[in-house]
């Protein structure tokens, strides 16, 4: 998954932070592993700290997986690209006037790094003590693990769990990861494509979804619902179950009527 910012500058990227947040903590609701592939400023880093952050985000990229065999974790989350727009009273505004910004999220299914072996000799391992947000230490051991893969110069970091052990494990993963992006860039051409397909133009207009702040609401225009609440939407996603289900059930019926449509031949 990735968070891009688009219109609206500044109140855009505060915005990408909320969205950011939002997912973090539906992901542990669910079960799943979170973890941020690239934040600001480049480099893997801990999706616990950043979510304690509120500085804004211009571009984020995650990894989300479930820790459950085969759950379908992508026909879920793949709802949720497009374009996201906010309407609200911005807080670093003077003017008591309402601002319509846009995020773009963009999901595409992990590729599959379970068929890629590593030579133990091309990895140079080193060990830190992992840091909190505002750069201090949060404990005493070097259980923080970065990784690098000598013979493309890819790094994987990790810092999530208190277990070196754990953090060696995840920051392994993360590196097959960025390692079969390297190998199969064919493929990723045409993720490339469906990717810029799911950014849209990123303008105001261009949406699937509008959080109106001074109406309290939430919709969703692919299927013209709204939810109310949506501080609550924010902070942990709790309509997303009910929009994955929606959605899923229009896209059926939609697939139905087309294929049930009578065909002439002339």
């Amino acid at each position: 998954m990735e968070l891009i910012a688009g219109a609206g500058g500044l109140e855009a990227a505060m915005f990408a932070r909320d969205l950011f947040k939002m997912y973090h903590t539906y992901a542990q609701h669910q079960g799943w592993r979170f973890l941020v592939q690239e934040g600001p400023g480049g480099g893997s880093r801990d999706a616990g700290v950043e979510s304690e952050r509120d500085d804004p985000i211009s571009y984020t990229s995650i990894l989300i997986e479930s820790l459950t065999p085969d759950e379908p974790l992508y026909s879920k989350l793949r709802w949720e690209a497009g374009v996201h727009r906010v309407q609200r009273i911005p807080t670093t505004s003077k003017l008591n006037k309402i601002h319509t910004s846009t995020v773009a999220v963009t999901v595409l299914p992990a590729l599959d790094e379970a068929d890629i072996e590593l030579n133990p000799e091309d990895l140079e391992w080193e060990f830190f003590r992992a840091s909190g947000a505002g750069g201090q230490h949060v404990n005493k051991t070097e259980s923080a693990v970065r990784v690098r893969h000598q013979p493309t110069g890819l790094v994987a970091a990790c810092q999530t769990d208190r277990s070196q052990h754990a953090n060696r494990e995840a920051a392994l993963k993360l590196l097959k990861s960025k390692i079969s992006k390297n190998l199969i860039k064919e493929q990723l051409e045409s993720e490339e494509t469906q990717r810029r397909s799911q950014m849209g133009s990123l303008e105001r207009s261009d949406r699937i979804r509008t959080y109106n702040f001074q109406q309290d609401r939430v919709t969703d225009h692919r299927i013209g619902r709204s939810w109310n609440n949506l501080e609550r939407f924010l902070l942990e996603g709790y309509a997303l179950p009910e929009i994955f289900r929606l959605l899923e059930e229009a896209h059926k019926l939609e697939r139905f009527t087309r294929l049930d449509r009578p065909h002439f031949f002339l």
